[in-house]
């Protein structure tokens, strides 16, 4: 959140044409552009610039990849979450997923698609074990 209270969103996009979707969706729904920033970049590079801390993360990659697990990690390793922030995670209900680090708060299936909400591992061992 901004000093104003407001949401801001931060979005990494790796293909143009997904880019360009959610650039126009934000105009369309009048979104100030002070407080969104879109960036158009790898999800590594990316998360290894950032210096924010997040609140609320949305992951979803295409499903059938690593993007989850080393999201999770640069997430855990460049200390870019807040104390009670929450992760959910959008794959495919079988792919087996690496959640170390993180505490699973509940799992939601919807066709072939879950949904797993995340929040920090409190325990304080997720920093150490994640190399």
């Amino acid at each position: 959140r901004n000093i104003s209270n407001q949401v801001d969103l931060k979005s990494i996009q790796e293909l143009e044409k997904n880019f360009e979707i959610i650039k126009s969706n934000l105009e369309n729904c009048k979104i100030p552009k002070e407080d969104y920033e879109l960036i158009f970049s790898d999800y590594v590079s990316a998360l290894g610039r950032m210096a924010d801390k997040f609140d609320f993360v949305y992951i979803d990659p295409p499903y059938k990849s690593e993007y989850y697990e080393t999201s999770l990690k640069l997430l855990l390793q460049n200390d870019l979450l807040n104390v009670d922030a929450i992760i959910i995670c959008e794959h495919e209900y079988k792919n087996q997923i690496d959640f170390h680090g993180f505490e699973i708060l509940v799992q939601k299936k919807y066709g072939i698609k879950m949904l797993t909400y995340l929040t920090v591992d409190k325990e304080g061992q997720h920093l150490q074990d994640c190399d």
